[in-house]
């Protein structure tokens, strides 16, 4: 794991830290992850050992992402998702939902609205996510 010596030690050997931090010919990765920041190749490097270091103050809950552990606890302290309450409703037929960005995005599977646009190609997402991995197949 000479990669994880080079990311912890980015900034004592003058490296920038927006710099590619893949760029290994010699000893290649598990995977073709390429990362911006050292923070995200230390958090993608612990998809590879196992490792998960945000851990739930209420259960025996892990996971290596902050933000996957925040909506977790959220199990525990939001009173609807023991109750099973979905109060909010899409105004063009059944769905339920706790989240209103879940709302947000299920209506636009009825008014076609794709608000992620591809720069390059006739493209366009509800979601950003798959956005992103459609900008992916312009560069591999």
């Amino acid at each position: 794991m000479d990669d994880v010596w080079r990311v912890k030690n980015m900034k004592s050997n003058g490296e920038r830290k927006n710099k590619s931090v893949q760029e290994r010919e010699s000893n290649p990765q598990p995977s073709a992850y390429r990362a911006d920041q050292s923070s995200n190749l230390k958090i993608h490097i612990r998809n590879h050992t196992g490792e998960k270091l945000q851990l739930c103050p209420h259960c025996d809950y892990r996971t290596n992402h902050y933000s996957t552990l925040k909506r977790h606890i959220r199990t525990h302290t939001d009173i609807r998702t023991h109750t099973g309450e979905k109060p909010k409703l899409c105004p063009h037929c059944d769905y339920r939902t706790n989240h209103s960005s879940a709302l947000k995005r299920h209506i636009r599977t009825h008014t076609g609205e794709k608000p992620h646009p591809c720069l390059h190609y006739n493209f366009r997402t509800i979601i950003y996510i798959n956005l992103r991995k459609h900008i992916r197949t312009h560069t591999n």
